[in-house]
């Protein structure tokens, strides 16, 4: 999301209103991804590395078969890199590294082919710089290594191993630090080079299989139910090369919700270890996969994740030799939702784009002006919404509803045109301005303020009272927000939503609108209405929002 600015309640009242549907078709900003060159990291490619974003930051692990091993945070706020207390054992092929949405990072530090006994995993305190080691795996590491978080059952899932001595799937439970062994895939017998392993909402994981046969290109792809235990293989990854080195998948619903029906997919360097240019998009509703534009440096020769998610843009790491084209050390962000500034760049596109509203002007034809402002100059972007279009945001905002958008922090999507030398988006329908809202782990910057607050549901409770309680992130009693509907409302949204309609939102994004309060410590919004909620679980899905940046 886009960092949310306080405005007068009447503007957070309009942006309410304009959230009560949604308006894009998420497919058309996959479609306009543009790789942007950022930065270039401290070293090249290596046999033990991984690259993981947390919203706000990557952080990037990189070893050699020799000498010292590295551990770093890139901030995109300032451009820098910080250098962090590095694992106390060397990372190696199958290094694979998630994160638990609040304040760890869980690594397995994988190992080489002809290694034996090698079960390394380690958790790395964020806030202390500082790493502890955890229960060994429950069968030795490889090539085949893969790692997520699930936000489902608050749980880690991961594959283990590699084709020479077979691979193993499991699940770690961070309370009692203990790995469970579960089935692999049909026909899976062991994962190798590029496999990987992503939570995407909900009950289900989604896997690569990897490089498992040299000889010959796959793109296994299968996705697990956690709450049934059992697996359903998939269409493989559609490139010719299959999937290898570097292939790597990532979903970004936690932070964008309208993107929540994606996963990203590199396919990496293939079976033949050619530099791997190839980027798609699965939709986990259609179950199909479409083909992005190619990335503009390969990956590909090392193992390990390449793509990640920081400061409301994909990102991605090339990781590869420093003798490839590029160097091997480029990284790369996409821009999901962009400033004002950089709306130049994407003239033709569809984007999100955020800008302070400086002007508002409602002229004679009955058209209405917002001029957002840059930055870095006097030069606007004109939202321009036309006379017969006006009526439809008169009619849900109210007479003069644009004057007191002046001053606001706003966020629009739509087609970015030039006319003469003047830059403008054209918008048709009031839900082109998006709300900006907050993750539910920083609700408590907001008390006392409206706003729309979006997270995913770890635990949920009907006492015997009526009133239902909705705990995100972590259950109860560790829930970083909580949704409490009282008694009295209970029933307006047993009828909106059905009996129990709670007990479906376990693992699911929801989003709320209200005021923020506080209790016990922690930040909490009881909603009175229905229409303060959504959720795709409930039929309603959380209106767009601009992503954070």
């Amino acid at each position: 999301m886009c960092k949310k600015y306080f405005v007068m309640e009447t503007v957070l009242v309009i942006l309410a209103t304009f959230a009560l549907s949604s308006f894009a078709s998420p497919c058309e900003v996959c479609s306009t991804l543009t790789w942007q060159e950022v930065t270039a990291s401290p070293k090249s490619g290596g046999y033990g590395q991984a690259l993981l974003g947390t919203g706000d930051a990557l952080y990037l692990l990189r070893a050699w078969s020799t000498g010292s091993w590295h551990f770093w945070r890139y901030d995109p706020e300032s451009a820098t890199w910080q250098t962090l207390t590095p694992p106390p054992e060397r990372p190696k092929n199958g290094t694979a590294m998630t994160w638990d949405g609040l304040e760890h990072i869980y690594v397995l530090l994988g190992g080489a082919y002809d290694d034996r006994g090698r079960r390394f995993f380690y958790r790395y305190h964020i806030a202390s710089n500082s790493w502890e080691r955890l229960a060994d795996t429950p069968g030795d590491q490889g090539a085949g290594n893969a790692i997520t978080w699930s936000f489902y059952d608050s749980r880690i899932y991961a594959f283990i191993g590699h084709e020479k001595l077979g691979s193993r799937f499991a699940s770690y439970d961070p309370k009692t630090n203990k790995w469970k062994l579960l089935t692999m895939p049909a026909g899976w017998n062991s994962t190798d080079d590029g496999a990987s392993l992503v939570w995407a909402g909900g009950p289900y994981l989604y896997a690569l299989r990897g490089e498992y046969d040299e000889t010959r290109p796959a793109g296994s792809f299968a996705r697990y139910r956690i709450d049934t235990q059992t697996w359903e293989r998939l269409s493989d990854l559609p490139d010719p090369a299959g999937v290898g080195d570097g292939a790597s998948l990532l979903w970004i619903g936690y932070w964008v919700p309208q993107l929540a029906p994606y996963v990203f997919a590199l396919g990496g360097g293939g079976a033949r270890e050619e530099p791997g240019y190839s980027f798609f998009v699965f939709d986990t509703y259609r179950l199909s996969w479409a083909r992005l534009a190619d990335l503009p440096c390969p990956v590909g020769q090392y193992n390990g994740n390449r793509l990640a998610y920081a400061a409301g843009a994909l990102w991605y790491w090339q990781g590869a030799p420093s003798t490839w084209s590029c160097g091997g050390t480029k990284i790369f962000r996409a821009p999901i939702c962009i400033s004002v500034d950089s709306a130049s760049q994407y003239l033709g596109a569809t984007a999100i784009i955020i800008g302070v509203v400086a002007g508002a002007q409602r002229m004679p034809d009955g058209s209405v002006h917002l001029n957002l402002r840059k930055s870095n100059s006097e030069q606007t972007l004109l939202v321009l919404i036309t006379g017969d279009k006006a009526t439809a945001f008169d009619s849900k905002m109210g007479w003069e509803w644009e004057t007191k958008l002046i001053g606001a922090r706003i966020c629009i999507t739509g087609q970015v045109q030039k006319s003469y030398d003047q830059l403008y988006v054209a918008l048709g329908e009031p839900e082109q301005i998006l709300p900006i809202a907050i993750p539910a782990a920083m609700a408590s910057q907001y008390y006392g303020q409206e706003v729309w607050v979006y997270g995913i549901v770890a635990s949920v409770k009907r006492i015997e009272s009526g009133t239902v309680f909705l705990n995100f992130i972590r259950p109860y009693p560790e829930q970083v927000f909580t949704i409490m509907v009282d008694k009295k409302y209970a029933p307006l949204f047993d009828q909106r939503f059905g009996p129990q309609w709670e007990r479906g939102l376990v693992g699911q994004i929801v989003c709320v609108y209200g005021l923020v309060k506080e209790y016990q410590g922690k930040p909490e919004i009881l909603p009175t209405d229905p229409t303060q909620l959504r959720s795709a679980a409930l039929g309603v899905s959380c209106p767009e929002i601009c992503p954070r940046r």
